[in-house]
């Protein structure tokens, strides 16, 4: 897929579902939290980063949903989930399953992982912001609404800043 088509696609995800969002473009990358919290100009206690996991010997995969900030408590997904081995997935298996590039992973694309988990932290939060089908698209959206629109999150403390 083209970028257009990415960003195109993270908007027919959204449509799909019936959730509201803002859709912005920039000139320059925001690939990683960092970046995208100096190129959108948002705290980057708004900015959530959209992450797929797989097991590759249980062929499962998990999509997750955290804030830039936090770092992922892999350990947890994987008890959760009862698997043996757990990582986030291959910049190809990434793009098999959602159609977009690392980086650029839309939160909306947990609709296409039968795993779905939200880090509790994000739920709190109003507004976030997140890929929006590429990494110099920002969408801006609801997280409480995200998990009403999509049946099926697991909403746990799932970042390594979390306790329990």
């Amino acid at each position: 897929m083209t970028k257009s088509q990415r960003i195109q696609y993270a908007k027919n995800l959204t449509k799909k579902i019936n959730l509201k969002a803002e859709f912005r473009e920039f000139a320059e990358s925001g690939k990683t939290s960092r970046q995208a919290c100096k190129v959108w100009g948002v705290n980057l206690q708004h900015i959530v980063k959209t992450l797929i996991l797989y097991s590759k010997k249980d062929d499962v995969y998990a999509c997750v949903v955290l804030l830039g900030s936090d770092k992922l408590n892999i350990n947890k997904i994987r008890k959760f989930l009862k698997l043996r081995k757990l990582n986030l997935a291959p910049q190809e298996k990434v793009e098999a399953l959602t159609s977009f590039k690392p980086g650029g992973v839309s939160p909306v694309a947990s609709l296409l992982c039968k795993n779905r988990f939200i880090d509790r932290k994000v739920i709190k939060k109003a507004v976030v912001y997140g890929a929006g089908g590429d990494e110099c698209v920002y969408m801006k959206f609801s997280p409480k609404k995200l998990v009403k629109k999509i049946n099926g999150f697991y909403v746990k403390n799932i970042s390594l800043n979390h306790s329990g």
